[in-house]
């Protein structure tokens, strides 16, 4: 069940408009859908699943970085050049352009897309919402954390903005004892994305991330800060060696 709620839309001239905004969605990782694969009962190993799915991500790695399309039922994907030629002469690399690729659904999702149910709901302001953190070192989102690494943080009024001493960035271990990132450490904070270096974690413990802000979406501060801790839990990791 897909529930929504609907709110202004600024980009019509009409002022009575207004736009459906998804709220509450769900989100799975890869390791949700390697154990959905398990219980569906195809007499697939977790073993048969993560060779399956290196073997997919080298395949398809392998025709991305060639510049290849390709077609299946999930996905479709297809290369695009980015960028301004004043020339015919000019190439992609004398004016600076970006070779992307985009990948879009397949049949079996849009097919699928059409069965989803919906429920509208009443709308209610939506505070501080953390959706993502990816540890760069490690290339996970939603996973692992990284010691002296950088976590990048998404999601929806996540500044750590605000005049009160205790707005932040904090790591909770499993006592829950909590560690403040250094403010020093951001190279990003804005309200949809967050960046800062990771402290020294003990590898192994599991953690969670907690921000505090009194930061509002609006030319205000909150007077009193907001707190929202982020449902998934991390596991710290060691920082990669140099050879790694």
């Amino acid at each position: 069940m897909l529930n929504y709620t609907l709110v202004d839309n600024k980009l019509t001239a009409e002022e009575s408009n207004m736009h459906a905004r998804p709220v509450n969605v769900p989100r799975h990782t890869q390791q949700d859908l390697f154990n959905e694969m398990l219980n569906i009962g195809a007499g697939l190993t977790m073993s048969d699943i993560s060779s399956v799915w290196e073997a997919l991500k080298k395949v398809v790695s392998t025709w991305v970085a060639a510049g290849d399309g390709f077609d299946t039922e999930l996905f479709n994907g297809n290369p695009s050049i980015q960028g301004v030629f004043p020339s015919s002469s000019d190439t992609v690399e004398s004016v600076g352009a970006q070779p992307r690729y985009n990948v879009n659904s397949g049949v079996a999702i849009r097919r699928a897309s059409k069965e989803i149910k919906t429920k509208k709901v009443a709308y209610t302001a939506i505070g501080t919402l953390i959706e993502r953190v990816r540890d760069i070192s490690s290339k996970t989102i939603n996973d692992k954390i990284t010691s002296g690494g950088q976590l990048v943080i998404s999601g929806r009024h996540i500044a750590a903005t605000g005049d009160d001493a205790r707005v932040g960035y904090y790591l909770i271990d499993e006592s829950d004892a909590e560690t403040r990132i250094a403010p020093d450490t951001f190279a990003l904070n804005k309200p949809s994305e967050v960046i800062f270096v990771v402290p020294h974690l003990v590898t192994g413990e599991k953690y969670r991330l907690k921000v505090l802000t009194q930061y509002s979406g609006g030319g205000k501060l909150h007077t009193i800060p907001t707190s929202h801790i982020f449902e998934r839990e991390f596991t710290a990791v060691a920082t990669p060696s140099a050879g790694d």
